[in-house]
């Protein structure tokens, strides 16, 4: 079910998601907040939203190792400065400023009076919990089967997505899914990665983007 890249414009994914599915119970779409580029005039309607954050410092390490990846193999290096990068490699507000500028549009124009946050780490501690808060605010039924899943690319084939980003996972500097793919439940946090440790340019985003991660953590659901 994925469609050319070329065909996704803000007006195909409004029609596309605001269309009936009289044959679904649910529909769930995922999207990264900066892809909206500050035209929030275009969401769609009939949503609740969802706002899954994680950490700073687990998301730029991560991102940086994704993209050396791709830069290896693209320009044969992996020597780059990971704040440089310009859209759509990364946000020009390097994503978290975008995604609490969304949250707080939302707010104020009614959208969502509470909305929804959940902090990766809390659903990955606490899947049980947080799972069925979750579908609690959304007035659907919870299930343990929520929790655990067959492993494989199977479930790719009901998804809708643009073809480009579906089969970047089987691209020779892909792989981006993998842990995903390969997974067949939630896994405990990994240890967070120490300040000391990382380079200058990752911690430019890391202190760029904490102030509002920490804004919106402490407005997350809990455990």
């Amino acid at each position: 079910m994925a469609f050319n890249v070329a065909q996704c414009t803000y007006k195909f994914l409004n029609d596309e998601m605001e269309v009936d599915y009289p044959d679904k119970e649910l529909v769930f779409c995922k999207d990264m907040a900066y892809a909206l580029d500050a035209k929030y005039e275009l969401l769609p309607k009939g949503y609740r939203r969802t706002f899954l954050i994680r950490n700073p410092y687990r998301v730029f390490p991560s991102y940086k190792k994704l993209l050396g990846k791709l830069m290896e193999s693209i320009a044969g290096t992996k020597e780059f400065r990971f704040c440089d990068l310009q859209p759509p490699m990364l946000a020009k507000n390097y994503c978290f400023q975008e995604q609490y500028e969304l949250m707080t549009y939302v707010q104020e124009r009614g959208l969502e009076s509470n909305p929804i946050i959940i902090d990766a780490d809390d659903l990955l501690t606490n899947p049980t919990s947080i799972m069925r808060q979750y579908c609690e605010l959304l007035g659907i039924p919870f299930s343990e089967t929520m929790l655990e899943w067959p492993s494989g690319t199977e479930i790719i084939k009901s998804w809708k997505g643009a073809r480009e980003l579906l089969l970047g996972n089987l691209h020779e500097a892909g792989g981006y899914y993998d842990v995903a793919m390969k997974s067949t439940r939630f896994h405990q946090p990994t240890e967070m990665p120490k300040r000391e440790d990382l380079s200058e340019d990752i911690l430019k985003c890391v202190d760029h983007s904490m102030p509002y991660y920490q804004k919106m953590y402490d407005l997350r659901f809990k455990p």
